[in-house]
């Protein structure tokens, strides 16, 4: 998120109707209920541009010494405060300027408490229109940094959403948007028969959730844990579409990755959060002997990326995303295809040949075993530095002894995040 610094130049006997205007100013600024700090600072000597000397040394001339405000406010929110301020300000300067902050820490919260939506969202989206065809959408979707789509009509309102999960579901394609990319010549077969003359308002999901810009954020992410959305068109008061919030926009928030590692924002009587006390246990295992065939039904009927692979005893061996196994076929992606197509019962597709390879790997020949995990005592906030530092959206847990206790998701921290 963008921060500005406004500085305001002036002196004790400045007024606004009748008070101290460095106080009005606080007072304004408390008003506008947002993510912003102000600060007020009385200097001990200085000089004006009629030449007037003010010094604290001297009694006569310490009457109006200088006072600068300093306000830190989310760029969004300064041309909103530079029109009070011209209203405010009779006798002073005002500067703005832009602010490198290299992160925003607040006691006992994740992200500071007036944050609003529009402070966070990215802006200007790429949209679509009911009448849209799915391979225009489809192919768009492939070079957009968002695995979702709002759908407006005529007048920019939002009327729909097409997601990564509408595309699955009702549109039949068999992979999610991170490996239809990697599909080369293969796409053209597969991919484009299920989409053809086919249009966005056929699999778009209506009537959509969304978030007003002036909400505060904390607002958006009970409303994505409630639906179960991992972004929000965002709108005006009038419903225009005005931009997107995703939960990897939220988690840069309160990730500050480049801030240090410190525990104190968690702190609360002495206690830290810990890994263990938030985790999803609920997660699909493997053994190493089971088949790469067996992960790939429970990948896809579980509709998930990924799955771990433990020994009898529990300990984590490695884990299997569904990159891995599409890697498998980097020499003919079409056959993964096939296989998934099967799997589906789309087109009473019977990839046998396929199978077959799929039956005789096992777990253990295509997982990953460096696998980058956390403690369960290990502090949310050093498994969230560690999740965006390695850029994973799942962190898998460990006990003492090596034992798989489960994964730590982007949708836990939101869901501590609003407690």
């Amino acid at each position: 998120m963008e921060y500005k610094l406004i500085k305001i130049y002036t002196c004790e006997e400045a007024k606004y109707k009748g008070h101290p205007l460095y106080e009005e100013v606080v007072k304004f600024i408390a008003s506008k209920k947002i993510c912003a700090r102000c600060s007020v600072l009385r200097g001990i000597a200085g000089i004006y541009e009629t030449g007037e000397e003010v010094t604290h040394e001297i009694l006569i001339l310490s009457s109006n010494m200088p006072i600068t405000i300093e306000i830190i406010a989310p760029s969004e929110e300064v041309d909103e405060i530079i029109k009070g301020l011209m209203e405010m300000v009779d006798d002073g300067l005002v500067s703005v300027e832009e602010l490198n902050v290299i992160f925003h820490r607040s006691v006992e919260k994740l992200f500071p408490k007036g944050l609003k939506v529009k402070d966070v969202m990215t802006p200007n989206p790429q949209t679509a229109l009911p009448s849209t065809p799915l391979s225009d959408l489809l192919s768009r979707l492939l070079k957009a940094p968002f695995k979702g789509m709002p759908v407006i009509d005529d007048e920019n309102k939002v009327v729909g959403i097409v997601t990564q999960n509408d595309l699955i579901k009702r549109a039949n394609i068999p992979l999610r948007l991170g490996l239809l990319g990697n599909l080369g010549n293969s796409y053209e077969k597969y991919i484009e028969p299920l989409i053809h003359n086919r249009y966005t308002y056929e699999i778009m999901t209506s009537p959509v959730v969304t978030i007003k810009e002036d909400e505060y954020l904390s607002k958006a992410i009970k409303l994505m844990l409630k639906h179960r959305l991992k972004r929000l068109p965002v709108v005006d008061s009038k419903g225009h579409l005005k931009g997107m919030l995703c939960r990897f926009d939220i988690f840069k928030v309160i990730s500050s990755t480049k801030g240090s590692q410190k525990q104190g924002s968690l702190k609360k009587k002495g206690e830290i959060k810990k890994v263990g006390d938030i985790l999803r246990r609920d997660i699909n295992t493997v053994q190493p002997d089971t088949s790469v065939l067996d992960v790939v039904k429970v990948i896809y009927e579980n509709d998930i990326q990924r799955v771990a692979v433990i020994d009898r005893e529990g300990r984590l061996l490695g884990i299997i995303t569904d990159r891995d196994i599409f890697n498998l076929f980097s020499d003919k992606p079409g056959d993964i295809v096939e296989i998934l197509l099967s799997i589906a019962n789309i087109k009473g597709i019977k990839a046998r040949h396929y199978i077959k390879k799929l039956k005789k790997l096992k777990a253990e020949d295509v997982m990953i075993k460096d696998v980058v995990t956390a403690k369960e005592e290990t502090p949310i906030e050093i498994a969230i530095y560690i999740m965006e530092e390695k850029n994973l959206k799942r962190l898998p847990v460990v006990d003492t002894e090596g034992k798989f206790k489960g994964m730590l998701s982007r949708e836990d921290i939101l869901r501590m995040v609003i407690k």
